[in-house]
C-alpha cells in the first residue's frame, strides 16, 4: 500500500505533535482492594496548587493518564460511589512528577459496606418513607459525647430500605419517621389516621441508645436485617405551667434530647414560648429530654426537670422561675501590659457579653451549660487561666448551678513566639499547615489550638503561645481534616511530632519534618 503525501504529512504532524506535548506524563491504576478487580468510572484528580488542576474518570480498565504541567509534589484523590481510598491520608494521597519519566500509580479502593433490610409498622405493615440511618458516637474535646450519621436511605413502597457506603465497623442504626416530613418530601398525604404522627427506634427495638445493639458491616458486603418494628403514633404532648409567666418576649422553653442523635425529623433542641399567662404545650417522640424555662427579660430560669416520654401525654407540669442561672466576673492582666479590655469580644453560652473598660462584666444564661469564647486579644497575649465557681477550667465548656457565679479571666501579654520551618521535600514544599497541641492535660477544641500556615518566606508563625510542653504537628493538604480532630492527632500520630518546650515570652524557632499519615 502505498502512503500518499498528505496522510504522510498528517502521521508525521501527530508524531512531532505527540513528542512534543507539554507536560509530565502520569498513569493511575485504581483497583479493588479486595478481589484486586479494576474500578472503572471513578472520579480522579490530581492537585499541584488550586491553579493548576487535572480531573477525569478512569475507563474500563480502571485507567486514567494524562499530563501535569509542572513537576515535584501532587495531591492525588479517587472517589468513587460505593468505595473510598483504601490508603492514603483523609484528603487523597501525594505523588511524585519527574521530568524524563512517566508516573504510575496504583490506587486500591476500599469497597464499603451496605446495610439492608425492611421497616414495619405495629400493624405489620411496612411503612414508606420511614429514614434509616447509622448513628456513629463521636466526642470531640471540650464538647459532650454525640452521634453523627455518615449514610442513609428512605424506604419505599415496600418498606424496604438499603443503605450504601457504610463505613466498615460497628454502628447503630436509626429509624425515623414523621407524616409532616413525608407529606413535604413525597408531597403526598400520609396514610395514618391522626393529623400528625412519627415514630423513632434504635435496632432492634429500643428507645435510648443504652438499650440499642450496634450493626456490623464488612468492606463490601451486604448485612441483611430482620424485618425493624417501628410503632407510629400521634406525637406526645407536653404541657403546664410557667409560673410566674415569663414578662419578656421570645423563646421561653427548651426541651433538649439527652442523647444527640443525628435526625432529619427532630430537632436536638426545641425551642418554644409559652401563653401571656405562662401555660405552654409541645410535642415530642418517645425518648427522654431535659426541660428547662426561663424569662428573657429578667435571666430567671427553672431547674431542669428530666422527662422520659413515652406512649401517654405528660401534662400538668409547673416550671417555677428561680434566680436564673447569672454569671458575674471580671478580666485582669497579669503584668504591666495595658489594654482597652472593653474591645474584648465575649460570648458565654452563645450570647454576646458586655465588658466594660475595667474588664468587668455580666450576664444571664437560658441555660446552665455552654462554652465560653473570647476574641480579640492583642498580638501576643494569651488567656493565662480561667476559673468558675472557684474551680479552674481546662476546656472552654462550662456548666453553673442556678444563681450566681463567678468567673475569672486573666490575662498575659508575654506569650511566646514559635517560627516554624519545614524540612525539604522533592519538589517544593507543599500547602502546610501547624498546630500545636501541648503535651499534657486537656486537648484544646479545633477552635481554640494553635495554629498557622506558612507566610511568604516560608516561615509559619505562631504568636501568643503559652508557656509550656507542645507537640508541633506539621500536615500537608491531604491530612488537614485531622486539624479537626486534636484528640486523634494527640492519640494516634504524636510520635511522630516534634516536641518543643517554651517559656513565657520566650522566642523559638525550629524545623519540623512533615508529619506522615498512615492509612487505617
Amino acid at each position: 500500500m502505498k502512503i500518499t503525501p498528505i496522510l504522510f504529512a498528517c502521521l508525521a504532524t501527530q508524531l512531532i505533535c505527540a513528542q512534543s506535548e507539554p507536560g509530565l506524563a502520569f498513569r493511575v491504576h485504581v483497583v479493588d482492594s479486595i478481589n484486586k478487580s479494576p474500578v472503572g468510572g471513578a472520579s480522579v484528580v490530581l492537585d499541584k496548587d488550586r491553579a493548576r488542576r487535572i480531573s477525569g474518570r478512569t475507563d474500563r480498565a480502571g485507567v486514567f493518564a494524562g499530563r501535569s504541567p509542572a513537576a515535584g509534589g501532587h495531591l492525588l484523590n479517587v472517589a468513587r460511589n460505593g468505595y473510598r481510598m483504601a490508603r492514603g491520608a483523609i484528603m487523597g494521597t501525594r505523588i511524585e512528577l519527574n521530568a524524563g519519566t512517566e508516573t504510575d500509580v496504583t490506587v486500591e479502593m476500599m469497597p464499603l459496606g451496605v446495610v439492608a433490610g425492611r421497616v414495619i409498622d405495629q400493624y405489620g405493615d411496612p411503612v414508606s418513607h420511614a429514614i434509616v440511618r447509622t448513628e456513629k458516637r463521636q466526642s470531640l474535646p471540650g464538647q459532650d459525647p454525640f452521634y453523627e450519621s455518615d449514610a442513609f436511605a428512605v424506604t419505599d413502597d415496600l418498606g424496604q430500605y438499603r443503605v450504601a457506603d457504610v463505613e466498615p465497623g460497628k454502628h447503630y442504626l436509626a429509624v425515623e419517621y414523621s407524616s409532616t416530613h413525608e407529606e413535604s418530601a413525597a408531597g403526598t398525604s400520609s396514610r395514618y389516621r391522626w393529623p400528625k404522627t412519627a415514630g423513632l427506634v434504635l435496632y432492634p427495638d429500643a428507645t435510648s441508645i443504652e438499650q440499642a445493639q450496634q450493626v456490623e458491616t464488612v468492606a463490601g458486603e451486604t448485612k441483611q436485617l430482620n424485618d425493624i418494628h417501628l410503632k407510629i403514633q400521634p406525637a406526645i404532648t407536653i404541657s403546664g405551667k410557667i409560673k410566674p409567666a415569663p414578662a419578656g418576649t421570645g423563646p421561653s422553653l427548651s426541651l433538649r434530647r439527652t442523647t444527640q442523635l443525628g435526625l432529619a425529623t427532630s430537632a436536638m433542641v426545641q425551642a418554644a414560648s409559652s401563653k401571656p399567662d405562662g401555660t405552654f404545650k409541645l410535642e415530642a417522640l418517645p425518648g427522654a429530654y431535659v426541660l428547662t424555662a426561663s424569662d428573657p427579660k429578667t435571666g430567671r430560669a427553672s431547674k431542669p426537670l428530666t422527662l422520659n416520654v413515652r406512649d401517654e401525654s405528660i401534662s400538668n407540669i409547673e416550671l417555677e422561675l428561680t434566680t436564673g442561672f447569672e454569671i458575674r466576673g471580671r478580666i485582669t492582666v497579669d503584668g504591666t501590659g495595658s489594654a482597652d479590655l472593653s474591645k474584648l469580644r465575649l460570648h458565654l453560652g452563645g450570647s454576646p457579653v458586655n465588658v466594660d473598660s475595667n474588664g468587668v462584666f455580666q450576664a444571664n444564661l437560658t441555660d446552665g451549660i455552654g462554652d465560653y469564647w473570647l476574641q480579640g486579644l492583642p498580638e501576643g497575649w494569651y488567656v493565662r487561666d480561667v476559673s468558675l465557681a472557684g474551680r479552674r477550667l481546662t476546656g472552654r465548656r462550662f456548666a453553673v448551678e442556678l444563681g450566681v457565679s463567678d468567673l475569672a479571666i486573666v490575662l498575659s501579654p508575654r506569650g511566646a513566639r514559635v517560627e516554624v520551618t519545614f524540612e525539604t521535600t522533592t519538589g517544593g514544599l507543599p500547602p502546610v499547615m501547624v498546630t500545636l497541641l501541648p503535651d499534657s492535660g486537656a486537648i484544646p477544641d479545633a477552635e481554640s489550638a494553635l495554629h498557622s500556615e506558612p507566610n511568604a518566606t516560608g516561615k509559619a508563625v505562631l504568636t501568643s503561645v503559652p508557656p509550656g510542653v507542645y507537640h508541633v504537628f506539621a500536615l500537608d493538604a491531604s491530612s488537614w481534616p485531622l486539624f479537626m480532630r486534636p484528640d486523634i492527632l494527640m492519640e494516634k500520630h504524636r510520635a511522630g511530632a516534634p516536641q518543643l518546650r517554651v517559656a513565657e515570652g520566650e522566642r523559638k524557632t525550629l524545623v519540623v519534618p512533615l508529619l506522615k499519615v498512615e492509612p487505617e
